[in-house]
């Protein structure tokens, strides 16, 4: 996979980042795969803040988009996973210098806030790392378009929106 444009609206910090003060937060997330899109929202209370971690307790949901109408099964909400029920754990964690915000994970399970390399879908989680964010506002924003060549889609890009809120209160 080809990555060519990678762009953030945020910048690095100097020092470290205080997670503490952070008690809620607010996600939007867009995914496009060749004219295909989905629209992810999600919230979260914050019930775990440690060092370099602060882990959510809210909900994960999609609008489903144009994808299932446009390309079937094969994309759209059955590409990220999405719980039943609408109840999520999101977890952010800082670079190892505390810069910046690194990642951000969805996860099924309150445990499983590292991030799985295999059957993500499966075990009930997405992320996306290598943010390098520095909230501006309390905002963290993400942007990236990547090539893809996929057998039922043929050549393409996928393009990615991600946006983390924080509110202090």
């Amino acid at each position: 996979m080809l990555i060519h444009l990678l762009a953030m609206s945020t910048t690095l910090a100097a020092e470290p980042i205080d997670l503490t003060p952070i008690k809620k937060i607010e996600i939007a997330y867009t995914v496009d795969m060749a004219g295909c899109a989905a629209t992810y929202e999600g919230a979260g209370k914050a019930v775990t803040t440690e060092d370099k971690r602060v882990t959510f307790k809210g909900t994960w949901t999609t609008d489903t988009g144009s994808c299932l109408a446009k390309k079937g099964a094969a994309v759209g909400t059955k590409v990220l996973w999405v719980p039943g029920d609408g109840k999520a754990f999101h977890t952010v964690r800082l670079t190892a210098d505390g810069s910046a915000i690194e990642e951000w994970v969805v996860h099924k399970n309150a445990e499983d806030h590292e991030r799985f390399t295999s059957g993500i879908q499966a075990k009930g989680q997405y992320w996306i790392n290598e943010l390098a964010g520095v909230p501006a506002d309390n905002v963290v924003t993400y942007e990236l378009t990547e090539e893809f060549g996929l057998p039922l889609l043929g050549k393409g890009e996928t393009k990615h929106n991600l946006k983390l809120t924080f509110i202090a209160k």
